[in-house]
């Protein structure tokens, strides 16, 4: 024969065997590597995200103003270092707080005890610090003196120089000394700070002081304008006669007697 060849077979249903083994056993390796992969993935995030779910619930209780509890740390990694730059923030806020809360109380606390009023203005002339005695005199002014004040207002602000200003509101006498502030608010706001003084009593008795020097002075007048009387007539030789004479200086006699009695009595 002239042509010839060679003939090879094999059964493929071996074949299909062997590829369908391949096939499950690549799907049994991975889904072991997805179930390794998914179990890693979640210990890695709750490594990751519990410690900053702890420092986001913390976060929301500082900014409520609770600091007394502090994330744990409990690694040494950044997350780690964020939990104590955390704590080491949310304790120096917490002592910034007590300090600035221990200092208000301690000057509410005098301006409440003070005989004075105290009164705070912004540049808005909005109160922002009062005690009970400036707020009761404010609330008695009368028109003419709530008008008066502000003027006086607008005049530290103005100048800003301390302002001097006496009220008389239902016949009690104040003074009010007006001090500017260039920062009165944490925003940077000027303002004004005044003092109100009661002057009642001293206004009362430097009247007192002025009645009794008119008192005084009507009472040492008539003695002391008979005695110049008195002896100037003699001095000038107008009462010459003897018995005059003795009753002038008999009268003489009795209008010192009546200033030694006055001296006496006023002191």
């Amino acid at each position: 024969s002239k042509y010839s060849g060679v003939f090879i077979y094999q059964d493929l249903k071996s074949i299909e065997e062997t590829n369908n083994a391949i096939t499950v056993i690549i799907l049994i390796i991975a889904v072991i590597f997805l179930a390794i992969t998914t179990v890693f993935a979640f210990f890695l995030s709750s490594r990751i995200t519990e410690p900053l779910r702890q420092l986001q619930t913390q976060a929301l209780k500082v900014s409520q103003g609770e600091y007394t509890q502090t994330p744990p740390v409990n690694s040494k990694d950044e997350i780690g270092e964020l939990s104590r730059a955390f704590n080491t923030m949310s304790s120096e806020i917490r002592q910034h707080i007590e300090a600035l809360s221990s200092s208000k109380n301690i000057r509410d606390s005098l301006i409440n005890s003070m005989v004075e009023g105290v009164l705070g203005f912004n540049d808005k002339r909005e109160v922002i610090l009062s005690n009970e005695m400036a707020r009761d005199i404010i609330h008695s002014m009368d028109e003419y003196s709530s008008e008066k004040l502000d003027q006086q207002n607008e005049r530290t602000i103005r100048n800003k120089t301390t302002q001097f200003e006496e009220y008389e509101i239902n016949t009690r006498y104040f003074v009010i000394i007006m001090s500017y502030i260039e920062q009165i608010q944490p925003d940077g706001r000027s303002g004004i700070v005044a003092i109100i003084r009661d002057m009642t009593n001293e206004h009362n008795l430097d009247q007192m002081k002025k009645d009794f020097i008119a008192n005084v002075s009507h009472e040492l007048r008539t003695p002391i304008s008979l005695l110049q009387g008195y002896t100037e007539s003699i001095v000038d030789g107008i009462v010459t006669e003897p018995e005059e004479i003795k009753e002038s200086l008999s009268i003489v006699l009795d209008e010192t007697n009546r200033l030694n009695r006055l001296v006496n009595e006023l002191l």
